[in-house]
């Protein structure tokens, strides 16, 4: 299915994308479901501010984008610091030999 991008925004800088489905019959009407949002928002980071995207419910109009906008954000930045935050503790996690061994994990030593 082809989608026109379609951008809002409001005087607050929000920022709601609605992706709009392009119909063969120019006269036929998309109902909401048909359309899918998503909200952008900057975040600061070390890096500076990046863009970050996320979509809304299915079924929100453009009216609830904006209405919700805040809440849905907050949402997914929570989601996406928590995986973050998993995702590090996998990266510094220091298995020992005893540890390998409870986990069922083998550790394979080179042959020299």
């Amino acid at each position: 299915m082809i989608k026109k991008e379609e951008n809002y925004s409001d005087e607050d800088g929000k920022t709601v994308t609605a992706y709009v489905p392009v119909l063969q019959d120019p006269l036929a009407d998309n109902s909401v479901e048909d359309i899918d949002y998503e909200g952008t928002v900057g975040v600061r980071t070390p890096m500076g501010i990046q863009p970050i995207r996320f979509p809304f419910p299915k079924g929100y109009s453009l009216e609830d984008c904006f209405g919700k906008f805040e809440e849905v954000a907050e949402t997914e930045l929570n989601r996406m610091r928590k995986e973050a935050e998993e995702k590090q503790k996998e990266d510094n996690l220091i298995i020992t030999p005893g540890q390998a061994a409870q986990q069922g994990t083998t550790i394979q030593f080179p042959q020299g």
